[in-house]
C-alpha cells in the first residue's frame, strides 16, 4: 500500500466507514489497474492527503493528476463537473466512475498574482486576473443540469 497519512486514513474511514477501509485495501490495486489502463506511471502521492488520494502521474506527453476517491455521488457530481466546464480549470483527461478516478491535466504552479505586484508588476496582474475571470464566466450551461444552484 502506498505510504498514507494518519490524518488521511482517519478521514476516510470517518466518512466512508467500513466501505473506507474496502477502499484503502484495495488502492493499490486500483492504481495498478489505472497505470493500465491510462499507460500512466504513477508517483507517490502528494503531500498532505485529506479525501481523496492524488498522485502526479507521467504519461507520454508529460505529466498530469491522477484523483481518487471512494465511489459517492459526490465524485460523480465532481466528474461531470469537469466535463462540463472547459475553461477556467485544469483539463479533465480521463475518468472511471466505477474506480472513483480522474486524470487531470497537470498545472505548473507558477509565481502568485500577489508576488506579481509586490514585484511592481500590477498591469501583468490585473491582465492575468482578468483573463480568469472572463474564462469563469464563459458561456453558461443551459437548462437542466446534475450541478446544484448556489443559492
Amino acid at each position: 500500500m502506498p505510504n498514507l497519512s494518519q490524518i488521511f486514513v482517519q478521514n476516510i474511514l470517518d466518512i466512508y466507514s467500513n466501505n473506507g477501509q474496502v477502499w484503502l485495501d484495495g488502492l493499490p490495486q486500483k492504481l495498478d489497474y489505472l497505470e493500465n489502463l491510462w499507460h500512466v506511471k504513477i508517483s507517490k502521492p502528494m503531500p498532505n492527503l485529506t479525501y481523496s488520494y492524488v498522485a502526479l502521474a507521467e504519461t507520454k506527453t508529460g505529466l498530469s493528476v491522477i484523483k481518487l476517491a471512494p465511489k459517492s455521488e459526490r465524485l460523480d457530481r465532481e466528474i461531470r463537473w469537469y466535463q462540463a466546464q472547459k475553461t477556467g480549470c485544469a483539463h479533465l483527461i480521463a475518468s472511471n466512475t466505477e474506480q472513483g478516478a480522474l486524470l487531470l491535466e497537470y498545472l505548473q504552479p507558477g509565481i502568485s498574482l500577489r508576488q506579481k505586484v509586490i514585484e511592481g508588476q500590477d498591469d501583468e496582474a490585473t491582465e492575468i486576473i482578468a483573463q480568469v475571470i472572463v474564462e469563469l464566466n464563459a458561456p453558461k450551461i443551459t437548462g437542466k443540469t446534475p450541478f446544484p444552484h448556489v443559492s
